[in-house]
């Protein structure tokens, strides 16, 4: 042992010998401004919250990020003056807490809209703690009284003096102290250019105000305050009412606010062992870095020893400038003491390196290192478990010593306390600032949400809340891309559930939000079928899944404009012009014959011309929609001989029925076969009756040649609408059964169909104030509640499946449109597809948030990160770590642009098995869903599917028992795969789920004893009834005549 260290040991016997109280830990005594806090020895200090890198941070980055952190940090260190405590803390058993709080304004929400969703919250609070840990990331930075100048010192001590005669005695209240100008400007230089230093490198700070400063440092003293709602008493804030305890004459502590140790401290602490005290409920020990490490080692390294041990811990880096001067006192004693040790050689060998280094310009850092960890008061053996955890992470990282046993064990723990001091038990060390910067822990994800209805998770676990639709993004473009298999319609389930439960659907009149789902699949039948049941009854219809088919009963006439009006809108006239255009091109060709767009816009205004008021409106004929007839009947309309359809439209409205006029308008607008008689009237003819094709064709005979075969092919385009959303605010339109594959055909097809169901769907996402002088005056109160109710909700329009567009132009440039005017209408777009090529560069350009599930093959990592100008890190990340969804959930890369800068970060979307079931597209699960909700009812059968089947499928099952059965059967057939799925939905009717058999012992309602809460049907909003010997929505297995095998 040196001597040296023997000076220590003499030091650590002084401490205990003149222990003190716990309030003596801080210096602090007052505050200076909204930001910071004057010290006894006049110093200042200043929180900065850090909440980590925008981006992935690896090797390379970290590097980079080092650099400009030690060219930010060394004007400041290089002499004394002013320190840094860089804190960092991670607590698992902080996590239940942290997924609550980010998770309760959904839950708002939820209430708000009467959502019953308790059971996906309760499964969230449940699950995602075992994957999280609750962290904190702050630097407090101090400026000393020594940064003065001899000369400025003296100034200030004699501006104190002056400032203090005369104050009244204070002896038990907050000090009112005196702070010198030039040590201000000093302290508000220095944070501020930390916080704007850092933001420049890409990290996420913020200098936080002297209240939630106070709240951070009293949590760190006791961590199992977190839940606790105290708020500090403060220079500015009403002074509190406190007895005025017997005192000295004239003293006005009373009045004051009380001394921040006062109000930092309530509770005592006292030593348990030599290494370890107890504070509050909690007992804690401390351990100090003793030697720095041999290599220096990024603080992940550190964190990735100890994350899997699921511990509470914290770390504390003081860093303090004028390093390089306490070298020559040390090399003064380690020169003279050469002959007492070898350790003292090897001292002065380093502090020679050390002077070299600051010849050359490095700026040397004195530093000092303390950790600390906790357990249960009652629990010392887990103390002492976890502080050998502790250590043996501590000596692995980079090869370090450390020791638990400080002279003082309570000081010893709050050296690693937040802001109370410029002091630690930690022997102290010097280094380059290169070296000492590359310790911190400058990795950690940053995350612009505090709270969001969506919770992903990096994969060391900080929970990282998201929020669709903030106004912290100037629009929302979203592309989703993955190959098949790894998540994606999950994912997109998962962000459309969190738009229902964003903070902005609880404002004003809470309704869910206007979500427009495009889809080809069954994709979004599980988001429906679960909000349908969480709906309260009467407002189910307000979640909608429909399958196109191409049937006159689910005709929609693209030609419909809004209440009232005898001409289409300019939007809607666009979109008239681009369907027509696109069904006036020859198959297997790019574009129209020239001449044809301009036709088709002329063919358009004439068409609306000839049906209105002045032309030949339609006349009403009684019969053609009972339902239009028995309005009329039952408000008493009064019609002239011969009334047209715009006269009952008119008179139904101003009745008061308004859904009855828009039925009756269905009638009174053009359809497709009037395009053609548009098409050759006399004002068409005299523009292009001498307009020729290359055929040799007249434009005009082209035209209506391809309008006649397109009522032939389209039977949904050539009638009166038919298809009706009705009050449905969530709407999910399945195309699969209409856009089929293969041909220029089938592309002009499919391109339709998603024409006529962004039509459908989202027409009305693009009005505002502005369109409503186009209508007529007595329709305007209408429109106006309207569109007023339309701009207070939020609106999303999905694209799903989006290569099918590949071949479809007039469709790719109305979702060009849409995204160009989504952000002034207050639309979200979101794409998604397989690769990124299946985006046009335009798309790719205005998009704020890109969301990669998987890159697939080499070619398209190498293209993602070309594309996006991604860094090493993030790239080999594309290439190994996007891998498809596990157990633990499914990993992808969010590239999000936001009004402070561009987030890349690694999540994880983990869910539990009850929204694992409610979200599932798989054939088979979703069959087995439906069966159940029809039997036993949605939340029953979503908590016995989720105990039978934790994985959130039950495919793997079924696969296992067709492989049984296929060994003794020489053929399988579907019937027999059929047979399986009866035989698991039986099963699961005849279980109990431990949620179930909880409530029936405490008498829950809601949990029946055989078949449960029966459930309003699938997702189409149809029941099933029952059948002769069959069980209601089910057909009874079939009997089997062949040798029967146990499944």
């Amino acid at each position: 042992m040196g001597i040296l260290d023997s000076v220590d040991q003499i030091l650590a016997t002084l401490a205990i010998a003149a222990r003190q109280p716990l309030g003596s830990m801080t210096t602090l005594e007052t505050i200076d401004d909204k930001r910071t806090f004057v010290a006894s020895d006049g110093s200042l200090m200043t929180l900065l919250r850090v909440d980590g890198a925008r981006k992935i941070v690896g090797g390379v980055e970290l590097e980079e990020l080092n650099e400009g952190a030690r060219i930010a940090l060394a004007p400041y260190l290089d002499r004394a003056g002013h320190a840094l405590q860089v804190w960092y803390v991670r607590d698992p058993d902080g996590a239940p807490l942290t997924v609550a709080r980010a998770l309760q304004p959904a839950e708002r929400a939820a209430s708000a809209i009467r959502l019953e969703l308790d059971d996906l919250f309760a499964e969230r609070k449940r699950r995602l703690p075992a994957y999280l840990a609750a962290e904190s990331f702050y630097v407090a930075l101090w400026t000393r009284p020594v940064s003065l100048t001899k000369s400025q010192a003296n100034q200030a001590k004699q501006e104190a003096g002056e400032f203090l005669k005369g104050q009244p005695k204070n002896t038990r209240g907050m000090k009112l102290t005196f702070t010198p100008e030039n040590i201000r400007s000093r302290h508000l230089g220095f944070s501020t250019s930390m916080q704007q230093d850092l933001s420049a490198l890409g990290i996420r700070c913020e200098l936080v105000d002297v209240h939630e400063a106070l709240r951070a440092i009293r949590i760190s003293v006791y961590p199992d305050t977190i839940e606790n709602k105290w708020k500090p008493s403060l220079p500015g804030d009403p002074t509190p009412a406190r007895p005025m305890e017997g005192g000295e004459k004239n003293d006005v502590s009373g009045l004051l606010w009380p001394t921040l140790s006062q109000q930092l401290f309530n509770r005592d602490a006292e030593q348990v062992s030599p290494n370890a005290v107890r504070i509050g409920d909690l007992i804690f020990t401390g351990v100090d870095l003793t030697l720095a490490p041999e290599e220096v080692q990024a603080f992940s390294a550190l964190l990735s020893r100890l994350a899997e041990n699921r511990m509470p811990w914290r770390i504390s880096f003081l860093f303090e400038g004028g390093g390089a001067d306490s070298l020559s006192m040390k090399g003064i004693f380690s020169s003279l003491l050469t002959w007492a040790s070898d350790d003292n050689k090897r001292i002065n060998n380093a502090i020679k390196q050390l002077k070299a280094a600051t010849i050359e310009g490095e700026t040397i850092v004195k530093f000092r290192v303390s950790f600390c960890t906790w357990a249960p008061q009652d629990d010392e053996r887990l103390l002492r478990e976890r502080s050998a955890i502790l250590l043996r992470a501590i000596e692995g990282w980079g090869h370090c010593q450390a020791s638990d046993m400080a002279g003082d064990p309570l000081e010893g723990v709050m050296s690693s306390a937040l802001g109370l001091a410029v002091r630690s038990t930690a022997p102290p060390g010097v280094a380059p600032i290169r070296d000492a910067v590359y310790w911190l822990p400058w990795g950690r994800a940053a995350n612009p949400w505090k709270a969001g209805p969506v919770l992903y998770r990096t994969p060391d676990g900080k929970a990282w809340p998201y929020q669709p639709g903030s106004s912290q993004q100037t629009s929302w473009i979203d592309l989703v891309f993955a190959p098949p298999g790894y998540g994606k319609s999950v994912l997109m389930n998962t962000i459309n559930l969190a738009c229902c439960l964003a903070p902005s659907t609880s404002t004003g009149q809470a309704k869910l939000p206007r979500i427009a789902i495009i889809d080809i699949g069954p994709s979004s039948s599980g988001l429906v079928s679960l909000l349908q049941e969480a709906l309260p009854e009467g407002r189910k219809y307000e979640a909608m899944y429909k399958r196109l088919q191409m049937r006159p009963d689910n005709a929609i006439n693209p030609f419909d404009t809004q209440l009232g009006s005898r001409h289409p809108l300019p939007s809607e006239r666009a979109f008239i012009v681009n369907l027509l255009t696109l069904l006036a091109t020859p198959l297997g060709q790019p574009n129209p014959y020239d001449g044809m767009s301009d036709l088709v816009g002329i063919v358009v205004d004439e068409m609306y011309k000839m049906y209105s008021e002045s032309g030949m409106p339609r006349p009403y004929s009684k019969g053609d929609d009972p339902n239009v007839d028995a309005y009329v009947k039952q408000y008493n309309i009064s019609l002239q001989e011969k009334p047209t359809w715009w006269e009952v439209v008119d008179a139904l409205h101003k009745a008061g029925c308004e859904h009855g006029a828009m039925l009756a308008q269905r009638y009174a607008v053009p359809v497709l076969q009037d395009v053609v008689v548009a098409a050759r009237s006399r004002a068409v003819e005299d523009l292009f009756s001498d307009t020729r094709i290359p055929t040799g064709e007249s434009v005009i005979v082209a035209f209506t040649r391809m309008i006649s075969g397109s009522i032939r092919e389209y039977p949904i385009l050539a009638a009166p609408t038919k298809f009706d959303i009705g009050g449905a605010r969530v709407c999910a339109l399945d195309l699969d059964e209409v856009a089929p594959r293969g041909g220029a055909s089938a592309d002009r097809q499919t391109a339709v169909m998603y024409m006529l169901a962004r039509y459908v769907l989202a027409r009305d996402y693009f009005l505002n104030e502005e369109v409503l002088k186009s209508f007529r005056p007595e329709y305007r109160p209408h429109h106006m509640l309207r569109i007023r109710e339309l701009r207070e909700s939020p609106k999303r329009l999905i694209y799903d499946e989006f290569h099918r567009t590949g071949a479809a132009d007039a469709v790719r440039s109305q979702v060009k449109i849409d995204i160009r005017e989504g952000r002034k209408w207050g639309v979200q777009i979101c794409l998604a597809s397989q690769l990124l090529d299946d985006f046009d560069d335009q798309m790719v350009d205005q998009a704020t948030g890109i969301w990669i599930l998987g890159a697939g093959s080499e070619g398209a990592v190498k293209e993602c990160t070309e594309r996006f100008a991604l860094g090493a890190t993030t790239k080999f990340v594309l290439r190994h770590r996007l891998s498809g969804p596990t157990s633990a959930g499914a990993p992808l890369m969010a590239i999000l642009s936001l009004k402070d800068g561009r987030y890349e970060q690694f999540l994880v979307n983990t869910l539990g098995p009850v929204e694992l079931w409610a979200m599932s597209t798989t054939a088979e699960d979703a069959e087995i869903r439906k069966r159940l909700y029809n039997r036993i009812g949605p939340r029953t059968a979503r908590a016995r599917l989720a105990e039978r089947f934790p994985s959130g499928s039950a495919k793997g099952e079924i696969e296992r028992r067709v492989a049984v059965m296929s060994e003794s059967e020489d053929n399988m057939s579907d019937e027999v795969a059929n047979s399986i799925l009866d035989v698991i939905v039986e099963e699961l009717v005849s279980m109990r789920s431990s949620e179930e058999l909880a409530a029936e012992q405490n008498d829950v309602p809601g949990y029946g004893k055989s078949s449960g809460k029966g459930g309003s049907g699938n997702a189409s909003g149809k029941t099933k009834g029952p059948r002769p010997g069959g069980k209601p929505g089910n057909s009874p297995p079939r009997k089997r005549k062949k040798k029967k095998v146990s499944v």
